[in-house]
């Protein structure tokens, strides 16, 4: 997948906003982890245990595409429950990230569950995350120390082939 310079932005100025020296945060975390079932653009699970998920939207396109994923049509869109449970089951809250011109689109279409959260860069230039609506708590479970470090380590991968390119261009 590749990853647009806006993107890449807001994945910054969200792990600062979530203060990546004090959680965990993870990008890009695939279903092929086996941690979770779809693809999250960016995980963060506290000190506690708990995980949070982020997807990153950047066009109205973008965001409408979502509707048309399996977890969203089939636990949202229908209403399914049990769908939603089982998706969503690792999440202590799910929220979706934008540039703030898509908040009102989002507020349209997003599931009241989800939160939603705005990107932008202020007059001084420094990137800002905004809350506009919290996630409603989805479930309390807490991530045990093996999973922890599943996704410690597909960070650290991550690192690491980002050095190597970072090494080729220097």
């Amino acid at each position: 997948m590749k990853l647009s310079k806006q993107t890449i932005a807001i994945e910054i100025a969200l792990a600062n906003f979530l203060d990546y020296r004090k959680n965990l945060i993870v990008t890009n975390i695939s279903k092929f982890s086996y941690l979770i079932p779809f693809e999250v653009d960016l995980l963060c699970i506290t000190e506690s245990g708990y995980c949070y998920g982020f997807e990153i939207k950047i066009s109205k396109h973008d965001l409408y595409k979502e509707l048309n994923k399996y977890h969203y049509k089939h636990a949202i869109l229908n209403g399914n429950d049990y769908i939603f449970n089982n998706y969503y089951k690792k999440f202590k809250g799910f929220s979706y990230v934008m540039p703030y011109d898509l908040i009102k689109y989002a507020y349209e279409i997003l599931d009241k569950r989800f939160g939603i959260y705005s990107y932008n860069v202020d007059d001084s230039g420094f990137s800002v995350i905004t809350c506009h609506r919290e996630s409603e708590k989805i479930s309390n479970y807490k991530w045990n120390e093996n999973e922890k470090f599943m996704i410690a380590r597909l960070g650290c991968m991550k690192l690491f082939n980002l050095k190597s390119l970072i090494k080729d261009k220097l």
